[in-house]
């Protein structure tokens, strides 16, 4: 009956998108000057016949410019879809966070496509993301004609619940929307089931790569001089046309005028494209004047690029300036908006120059500019940036004083993944000196481990031991209350219900009267303590104040929890027509809930069999057997186990028993029982045994009855009074 309040802590709120970067949300600007490849552009156009285009090709080989000009191309003729465009890096690997970018860009199409998906990312429930995908799935359905959502650079995803999260999307993509992705190597997605149902268009290095008369095309563009047929032809041999070489090639011979000055060029212009990429950027840069090699190296480590946070992490003042002459000498800078304030290096480029900084500039100085571009984020409230940039420049004091605020600005359970991450970087001295960081953390790993383990409690007690040592040498005695009361919470789930209601009293002592959320928790520990005591009308008044408190505090699956547990004390007092009123009531409101939904449909059920509604109370459990076993790997499998699975077999086991199938009520029984085995849950435990007695009795077997007498009856140490009195009956029976 207890439910898990730490992360029920707020109702849905509006989604706020105000932290994400918007620059990752906007396509970048096509340079003027371009090779026609009109048979690749064809390709793309009829590419949207299918769900998905894949773009998998090595960096410099020119997607993103190819995307670019097909979508110019298509501009031009006034049949470009409405598009949405994703710039991923290796922060997007949070499942939230790489959900929020996308949703987001796709409001492009309409404002109000994702709304409630983006609500649903930032409700501190963990409710599974495929189940926030068939939400924003069903409004795509409503979208007129064919969009477009373009996501650039998906090789640097890794997160495996990412991939299998996009696979969902992709295989139930409606008409409306094409998907097209971008990446350095094959993305781990069912691309050979895609391909068999021709749902895929595909492009790889071979496709892309510049032909014989793309490469003279090119070079053309590009060099002040024609080359001959023969130096040409070398060229193309010696790229295999590969962009990024030839684009440093044109860049190297720039100024070389005599057949040996080139040929001096071509004989070095060998190797791996690594090899090659090495030397062409040293004698790139090295032929840029000393102030633009001082830019490109301090501003390397930068993956966007705008005047003033140049300035910030450069010291100079004229950065826009510098960043527009970059772009007039082609320096491999990308625009990333139309009005030339937001700019990215290329990736190979970006790579040589971060190499060449760490070699001149050394890492205190790239340290110290790291924690200029942390403060440059700051004051923008962009904080996973200047969080991420407090840890490039090793700076972890600076990082967890940002986390913390991270942590105060948005709801718990947002970008776990990202939270975690950050907090295991941190030295444990220092996040001992953050207690609200230790607490949050502790937290996190309790609702997303295995809550019943035991190495989970050892993972969890370790940052609490922080946050509680850190505040009884503060004397807070309020925050002491609120490490009680979720202390409570862990013993909870670790089966120790005499510890948990312990912890609550504990709590209730250091509380002040006027803090709400956390008493609002304890009293419903309370509620269930009294409930199992027998003592119903003290269950009653102290689930009543839980509700009264979690309503007061926005937490609306806290008032659910009180519901269901006054229910169960109607039930208890005999009340059986008034409590399917309140567990309608908790199915009505559970929403994304399962847990909620179906314990509430198992206790209808049980009701339906005391009335000897046995078709309605089979059809109601069995539809919550069959929630948990469909959803056990989204919501956990022990999760689904205890809240949904093993409640609804008890029940299931009474109804095949009223049929008159007492050997299949015995199977489910042991079935039960097997699931028991490596969990915590005594009391289940204790009750599928006492039910096993009572079949057992009703079958005439008293020397299975009398064995349960000797082996559970007479050993009430772990037995609440509710419980003691059920198994009295079942002895009394037996005497």
């Amino acid at each position: 009956m207890q439910r898990n309040q730490w992360r029920k802590a707020q109702p849905l709120q509006p989604p706020d998108t105000s932290d994400l970067l918007r620059t990752k949300l906007a396509p970048p600007r096509l340079r003027a000057a371009l090779v026609a490849r009109d048979s690749l552009l064809a390709r793309l156009d009829a590419g949207l016949e299918r769900q998905l285009t894949l773009l998998s090709a090595p960096a410099g080989f020119g997607k993103t410019t190819l995307v670019s000009a097909w979508m110019a191309a298509r501009a031009a003729r006034h049949d470009l879809p409405p598009l949405a465009w994703v710039s991923l890096d290796a922060g997007d690997n949070d499942p939230v966070r790489f959900w929020r970018y996308l949703i987001t860009a796709c409001q492009e199409f309409d404002t109000g496509i994702g709304q409630t998906a983006l609500a649903l990312l930032q409700s501190p429930q963990q409710i599974p993301v495929e189940r926030i995908l068939t939400a924003f799935l069903n409004e795509l359905t409503q979208l007129p004609g064919t969009h477009m959502l373009v996501l650039e650079d998906y090789h640097v995803i890794s997160e495996p619940q990412i991939h299998e999260q996009l696979a969902f999307l992709l295989d139930h993509l409606p008409d409306t929307l094409h998907v097209l992705l971008m990446s350095r190597s094959d993305p781990p997605l069912p691309l050979a089931r895609w391909r068999a149902h021709n749902d895929l268009s595909e492009f790889d290095a071979t496709d892309l790569r510049f032909s014989a008369q793309e490469t003279q095309a090119f070079l053309q563009q590009t060099l002040q001089q024609p080359l001959s047929p023969e130096v040409l032809a070398r060229l193309e041999a010696r790229t295999e046309g590969w962009v990024a070489g030839l684009h440093l090639v044109a860049l190297a011979l720039q100024g070389r005028q005599t057949p040996q000055e080139i040929e001096q060029v071509l004989l070095n212009f060998s190797g791996s494209h690594r090899h090659i990429l090495e030397y062409l950027m040293s004698e790139v840069f090295n032929a840029q004047p000393e102030p633009v090699q001082q830019f490109l190296l301090q501003t390397a480590s930068l993956s966007r690029l705008t005047g003033s946070l140049c300035n910030a992490v450069t010291g100079r003042t004229d950065s826009q300036q510098m960043l527009d002459h970059l772009v007039r000498a082609n320096l491999f800078l990308v625009p990333l908006d139309e009005s030339g304030q937001w700019y990215r290096y290329h990736a190979l480029f970006a790579e040589a120059l971060q190499h060449e900084a760490r070699r001149r500039l050394g890492e205190a100085t790239l340290s110290e500019m790291s924690r200029q571009a942390s403060r440059w984020y700051e004051e923008r409230s962009l904080l996973t940036e200047a969080i991420e940039a407090a840890f490039a420049a090793q700076d972890t004091r600076r990082a967890a004083a940002l986390a913390d605020q991270f942590c105060a600005l948005h709801l718990l359970f947002n970008e776990v993944y990202t939270l975690r991450r950050w907090v295991e970087q941190l030295p444990e001295d220092l996040l001992a000196t953050h207690p609200s960081l230790c607490l949050n953390y502790a937290a996190m790993l309790l609702y997303t481990l295995d809550r019943s383990a035991a190495e989970t409690r050892a993972l969890v007690e370790a940052p609490l031991t922080l946050a509680e040592r850190f505040w009884q040498a503060e004397g807070n005695q309020q925050r002491l209350g609120g490490i009680q009361a979720f202390r409570a919470q862990i013993h909870w789930w670790q089966g120790e219900h005499v510890q948990a209601f312990a912890a609550t009293r504990q709590a209730l002592k250091l509380l002040p009267e006027d803090e709400k959320y956390w008493r609002g928790i304890c009293s419903l520990h309370l509620g269930v303590e009294e409930l199992l005591a027998g003592r119903l009308i003290a269950a009653q008044q102290a689930v009543l104040e839980a509700r009264a408190l979690c309503q007061a505090t926005g937490q609306p699956y806290g008032v659910r929890a009180a519901m269901h547990i006054l229910a169960d004390i109607r039930v208890l007092q005999g009340q059986l027509h008034q409590a399917p009123a309140l567990y309608r009531q908790v199915i009505a409101e559970a929403g994304d809930d399962l847990a909620d939904y179906s314990q509430a449909l198992s206790m209808l059920a049980a009701l339906a069999l005391e009335w000897n509604d046995l078709d309605a109370a089979e059809q109601q459990v069995q539809q919550a057997i069959d929630t948990a076993n469909s959803e056990a790997e989204h919501i956990g499998r022990h999760y689904a186990e205890e809240h949904i699975l093993l409640p609804a077999l008890l029940v299931k086991a009474r109804i095949l028993h009223a049929r008159g199938a007492t050997v299949q009520a015995q199977s489910t029984l042991e079935e039960l029982l097997t699931l028991l085995e490596q969990r915590p849950w005594r009391h289940i435990e204790r009750e599928a045994r006492g039910w096993q007695a009572r079949f057992a009795l009703a079958a005439g077997d008293l020397a299975a009855a009398q064995r349960w007498y000797e082996t559970t009856a007479q050993h009430t140490e772990d037995a609440s009074l509710l419980q003691q009195e059920r198994e009295s009956l079942i002895v009394a029976r037996l005497l």
